[in-house]
């Protein structure tokens, strides 16, 4: 987001002062811990704030991990809670 939007700068940088930390607490890091539980994850085609592809990397690490994901890329919608009229209804039933 920092790289997207320089008032997220200092924010980010205060909050994860280098990279050996972002990478840290990356969740790309840490699949093993989700394996557990059943993951959606729905992303927006037109997300500026975060690429489809950190997404798509999501799913295939907790695959990997051996994981239940499925991703969900809803079309036309950005980064912002506009989506949840998009999947309300999926997201209700996958909550059920």
């Amino acid at each position: 987001m920092a790289n997207r939007n320089a008032a997220f700068k200092p924010v980010i940088d205060g909050l994860y002062p280098n990279d050996e930390v972002k990478t840290a607490i990356s969740p790309l890091n840490h699949g093993k811990a989700f394996v557990q539980f059943h993951v959606r994850i729905y992303h927006g085609d037109k997300d500026e704030a975060v690429p489809l592809s950190y997404s798509m990397k999501m799913e295939v690490c907790l695959k990997k991990n051996g994981g239940k994901v499925e991703l969900v890329i809803v079309s036309g919608m950005g980064h912002d809670n506009a989506i949840f009229k998009n999947i309300s209804d999926d997201l209700i039933e996958f909550l059920k």
